[in-house]
Parts: C-alpha cells; sequence; structure tokens
C-alpha cells in the first residue's frame, strides 16, 4: 500500500506546487496592473532646481515640483523624497510632506533637501493608501560652483532671476533666468542659493513669502526694482513698505535695493551682466588670497565640523592603567601562579583554582576599565553660527550630534522657526524622516551607543541685545578706536569671546562689565586670510584664549607672541575657522572673498555657549550643550557714532 500511495501523494504535490506558482504569477500581475495604474493618475508636470537652475553646494536648495492628477478622483497621501548617492544607494533621511491633490486638479510642492552630493539623484514616491505610486528619478543639475571653475581673471557668474507674475508665459528678456512668484520659497532659510532678483511688480504674497523676501534681503541679498508695465516706480505695503524709499541705491540690513528706470524690456546682457558678474580679482580684496571658498571646500569645513562632534562622543580610555592591568596580568599568569604551585603546603587543585580567580578577577577589571560608555553621557551637542538679519532675527545653521548610550526612537522638533532639517550623514542609510516648516520634525532610530549627526538652518527669534557702534575711528583707513555698547539682555559669560571685523583685518575686543561695552584692543589684529589659515601639525599660530577676568581675547590673540598650541586650543580654532567661514558667505555667493563690508560698517563676531533659546524640543530629553558664533554687522550711524579720520 505505501508503494503504490507514493505515486498519487508525488502528484499531489506537484499540482499543489503549480497551483502555487501560478497564484504566485496571478498576485504578481495584480500587483504588477495596480501599479501601473497607480503610476498613471499622478504625474510630474513641471520641475525647478534652485532658482536659475542650478544648486549650491553645502546648502539647502528649493525643489519645486508641479504635480497634475490625471484621474477624476482625488489623490492623498504622503511625498517622499530620498537621495541616490552615485553607487545606486539610497542615503540620508526621507523627506516628507503630505499632499492631497483634487481631481484633475493642480499643485505646486517644494522639497528642501541639502545637497552634499555633486553627482546624486533624488527618488521620488507618493505613498497613498492604495499603494506606493513612483516617479521617474530626479537628476540634480549641475553646481553653481562647477559653472564657476574658471582660470585665474575670468569672471563668475552669480544666481539671479527676474521675478515673473503666476501664471506667466512670457519669458522676455532672455537676458536673465526667469522665475514665477508662486515658487518662490516663503521662507527665508530656502533662499541661500540666490543672489539677486530683479523685479517690476508688487508679487501677490501672502505675508511669509513677503517676509521670506525681506528676511533674504537683509541676510545680504541684492534686489533691483524695475519699472511697472505703465513706466511707474514700484510701490510696497505691509511689511515690505521700508522698500519705498525714494533713492537710487540703499541698504536694507546687510543687503542692498538699487533702482533702475527702466522696464524689464531694458535689461540688457551688459546691465545683468554687471550684477551678477564677478570678476574673479574682485575676490583678493577682503585679504583673503588662498582662502577663497567654493562650494566644495564649504563641504569639506561642514564635514570637519561634524568630525569634531564625532569626536566628543568616542570613548576616553585610561591607556596608562590598562596597560599596567595587562603587565599585572601576565605577571599574575606566569611567575605567579608558579612561585604559588610550587609552595609546599599548596596542593592540587589549589593552583588550577587561583589561575581561575586570577582570570576571573582581571576579567572584569579590564571590562570595567575598558567598558564602551566609559565617561560618556547621552546628549546633544551642537556647532552653529548665527548671522543677524536684524536686531531681533537671526539665521542660524547648525550642526549637531545626538549620542545616546540606550537604543530607541528619538524625535527633535521646532516651531515657528522656518526650520529645515537634512541628515549630517549623506552616504549612510539611515532610518530617518525629515518633514521641515513652521513645525517641523526630525525622527530616527538610533542604536545603543550611537550617534546621529542632523544638520538645520531656521530662523529664531532673541532679545533686542541693544547693541550699538558709540564710536568708531578710523586714521588712514585703519581701524584706531571702538566702543560697541549694549543693553541688559546680552547673555555674555566668562569664556565668551568677541572680535570685530573691518574690511580685511579681525581685531580682537575685551568686555567691560561695568560699563556692559566691548572696546577695541589695539596689539591683537589680524589679516582675515591669516585667521582662516587652515593648522598644521607642528606649526604655532597665535592661540586664541580668552584673556583672564574679561572673556575677551588675550594680548597675543593674533598677532603678538605666538604660542605653541595645545590641543584643545587647535579645536577651538578649527571651529571658530570653520564657522567663520559659513558666516563670510552671503546667499548667492560662494566664497569669503566675495563678502563685501561697507567702509562705513564693522561685522561683530561672539562667540559663546549655547542659548537657552536655540535648544530643541527632544523626545526623550537630552542635555543640550553647544557653541554659537554670531555675526552682526553695525552701521557707523547707529546712535551718535560716525567715522572720523
Amino acid at each position: 500500500m505505501t508503494a503504490t500511495g507514493r505515486p498519487g501523494t508525488d502528484h499531489l504535490r506537484r499540482v499543489g506546487a503549480l497551483c502555487g506558482v501560478v497564484l504566485w504569477l496571478l498576485l504578481t500581475a495584480m500587483d504588477a496592473c495596480g501599479q501601473m495604474a497607480l503610476a498613471g493618475r499622478v504625474r510630474v508636470a513641471e520641475k525647478v532646481w534652485g532658482f536659475d537652475g542650478r544648486v549650491m553646494a553645502g546648502e539647502f536648495q528649493p525643489l519645486s515640483l508641479l504635480l497634475d492628477n490625471l484621474a477624476g478622483d482625488p489623490v492623498e497621501g504622503v511625498l517622499t523624497l530620498q537621495m541616490v548617492s552615485g553607487s545606486l544607494r539610497a542615503s540620508g533621511a526621507v523627506y516628507t510632506q503630505s499632499v492631497f491633490l483634487g481631481p484633475a486638479g493642480r499643485r505646486w510642492v517644494q522639497f528642501y533637501p541639502w545637497i552634499s552630493d555633486p553627482n546624486a539623484t533624488w527618488q521620488l514616491e507618493l505613498r497613498t493608501a492604495e499603494g506606493v505610486i513612483p516617479f521617474d528619478p530626479l537628476d540634480q543639475p549641475r553646481l553653481i560652483e562647477e559653472d564657476n571653475r574658471l582660470q585665474p581673471g575670468e569672471a563668475r557668474i552669480l544666481p539671479g532671476v527676474l521675478l515673473d507674475r503666476a501664471g506667466s508665459l512670457e519669458r522676455v528678456p532672455t537676458t536673465v533666468k526667469h522665475l514665477s512668484e508662486e515658487v518662490f520659497p516663503p521662507w527665508s532659510t530656502a533662499t541661500h542659493g540666490l543672489h539677486a532678483i530683479f523685479l517690476d511688480h508688487v508679487p501677490d504674497w501672502e505675508e511669509p513669502r513677503q517676509a521670506a523676501l525681506l528676511g533674504w534681503l537683509q541676510r545680504g541679498g541684492e534686489l533691483h526694482l524695475l519699472l511697472d508695465a505703465n513706466g511707474q516706480r514700484l510701490r510696497f505695503s505691509g511689511i515690505l513698505s521700508g522698500l519705498n524709499e525714494p533713492f537710487e541705491r540703499f541698504t536694507v540690513g546687510a543687503g542692498q535695493v538699487v533702482r533702475h528706470e527702466l522696464q524689464r524690456a531694458g535689461l540688457t546682457e551688459s546691465l545683468v551682466s554687471s550684477v551678477l558678474t564677478l570678476e574673479r580679482g574682485d575676490e583678493t580684496s577682503q585679504g583673503v588670497r588662498g582662502q577663497l571658498q567654493p562650494g566644495d571646500q564649504r563641504l569639506r569645513d561642514d564635514e570637519g565640523i561634524l568630525e569634531r562632534l564625532r569626536a566628543t562622543s568616542e570613548p576616553r580610555h585610561n591607556s596608562v592603567l590598562i596597560a599596567c592591568l595587562a603587565l599585572l596580568y601576565v605577571v599574575a599568569l606566569y611567575p605567579g601562579a608558579w612561585w604559588f604551585s610550587n609552595q609546599r603546603d599548596v596542593r592540587f587543585p589549589w593552583p588550577l583554582v587561583a589561575i581561575g580567580g586570577a582570570v576571573v578577577l582581571f576579567s572584569v577589571l579590564f571590562f570595567w576599565v575598558g567598558r564602551r560608555g566609559y565617561q560618556e553621557v547621552r546628549s546633544c551637542r551642537a556647532d552653529m553660527v548665527a548671522v543677524a538679519e536684524d536686531s531681533r532675527h537671526w539665521d542660524v545653521l547648525a550642526f549637531r550630534q545626538l549620542f545616546v548610550t540606550e537604543g530607541a526612537d528619538y524625535t527633535m522638533r521646532e516651531s515657528e522657526r522656518q526650520t529645515l532639517l537634512a541628515s549630517g550623514v549623506q552616504d549612510e542609510r539611515v532610518m530617518a524622516t525629515a518633514s521641515v516648516g513652521t513645525e517641523a520634525e526630525y525622527s530616527c532610530r538610533i542604536p545603543p551607543y550611537s550617534r546621529e549627526l542632523v544638520v538645520s538652518r531656521s530662523r529664531v527669534q532673541l532679545a533686542d541685545w541693544g547693541l550699538r557702534l558709540s564710536q568708531f575711528s578710523v586714521t588712514a583707513g585703519n581701524l584706531t578706536g571702538l566702543v560697541i555698547s549694549t543693553g541688559g539682555q546680552l547673555p555674555w559669560r566668562e569664556g565668551d569671546a568677541a572680535w570685530v571685523m573691518y574690511r580685511s583685518e579681525i581685531w580682537p575686543l575685551e568686555w567691560s562689565a561695568s560699563n556692559r561695552q566691548f572696546r577695541l584692543r589695539l596689539s591683537g589684529r589680524v589679516s582675515l586670510g591669516d585667521f582662516l589659515r587652515p593648522q598644521y601639525e607642528n606649526f604655532a599660530m597665535p592661540l586664541m584664549t580668552p584673556a583672564a577676568g574679561t572673556g575677551g581675547i588675550s594680548s597675543g590673540a593674533f598677532g603678538g607672541a605666538t604660542e605653541e598650541l595645545t590641543e584643545e586650543a587647535l579645536k577651538r580654532r578649527e571651529r571658530t575657522q570653520g564657522l567663520l567661514r559659513r558666516a563670510l558667505v552671503r546667499p548667492g555667493r560662494m566664497r569669503v572673498g566675495d563678502v563685501r563690508i561697507p567702509e562705513d560698517r564693522v561685522l561683530l563676531l561672539l562667540e559663546m555657549d549655547l542659548p537657552g533659546e536655540f535648544r530643541l524640543q527632544l523626545e526623550p530629553e537630552l542635555e543640550q550643550t553647544g557653541r554659537v558664533l554670531f555675526a552682526r554687522e553695525l552701521r557707523s550711524d547707529t546712535g551718535d557714532a560716525e567715522p572720523r579720520g
């Protein structure tokens, strides 16, 4: 019976396997048909990278997508964007944004990816309740820096656009790139890839976009106002009413506004070129020859900042103690065990017990001294650079490291700060998602004794510090006297540092607590190029240490007697150099040498501990520490100060 039953059993097995294969093929075909049907429902009708079709490395850049719903029913889901590196591997955090498209409707959607790989592509998907709608890969356009790798003496083209009305198809004149006003970012933190705007009408914007334009201008943008279609000057209202000044050229914060008595048709190639072209020879006028700042160098500076943050969570073992324990272990096992076993009163198995006890004892000691987490606590450490837009608002670029000793899901949040977020590890896949805007959130899963690096840019409001340039003296083009008064809101502490930059030189400042003033220290100036010069091993540079009791800089800080740099001083100087390079790069500018500080102004630099306003909402809570480099331009006509000499 067994022999005759086997053929029937085998036959049933074959039939079952064949049915399983057929069922699997049917399910696969149905799923493929469903995916094809979903894929045909929504398409990307138009995409706009950056502002003029290029992107800037080391910045958050807008990616504007016009989604078109081809179906007769609404589509709702989460749109995701993730970078695909040159190895065709998804890396970095996943950007997410909720989307709703009405029947046969269209909608602009914007992402703000952090540009860290010049050869990246981006994977876009729409995740709905019915399934995932895939899109074709989005090729990242060329970098602005790649268009400007020119020979000495050649000019560089800065990013600039002519703003068009929403829905306008007019592309006249052709001498300048065009950008629709409806895709201008609603947050100033996303405008760092734009140098100049030509404007011939008052944009029909809600207040967030008006504030974004004003913030971009105050941060160092360049706005060129043309005559409207009727040949009249533009009249702004609301928060943009400050642009109604009658002068041909005036400043707004660190930016400038220029009026042209012509309409858009008069934007000749020579005029546009004079605005967007920067001669290579101009870059060295600030004394930074050899310290120019292309995008790839900026990425290396950012990586240096992140590397220094990584170093703060590396275990610091006591190597001397471990070496001594190893020596004692060898002595105990060989000479000690031999001596003990040769004692007359010691019999078997006590020598083996002694050897086993020594092994157990030293194993416990090695585990305790060399354990992972030795002198480590979970924390959120940050290095930041904050550039003033006005007396209360600061554009803050932050590099953070979350280090944890217990694995868990961690979330950081910021509200009402126009925050953009990205993973600081762009060449690896991380378990993280990021949503940006006025309610920004970064969620990630971190294994025990691991870290998560996060880059963010936000607009933070602080109390008015009452900074005022109350004395400003210049003799023969050199700064000879300076006093900066402050209000009672400045959170100055011992150990903080202060400098002032005038033209191409940096001067140390000393703090007077009784008068709440910064005063110029004449004995410590250094050129900007020397201050930014990289440090090399066994190369003595002026030590940057606070003067005792003042919180300022010692007399040998920049140009006096040089001292051998300690490891801690070297790390602090390198951190300050990287942050200062960031503080000196204006929107749309690629290099430190592009900065132009007018002769009636100075740039105040304050390096301070992390203020409470800069702390995030973290779940679970972590200890938050760090340093911030503040940079703000002060005009000589503030108060009663006038440049003399």
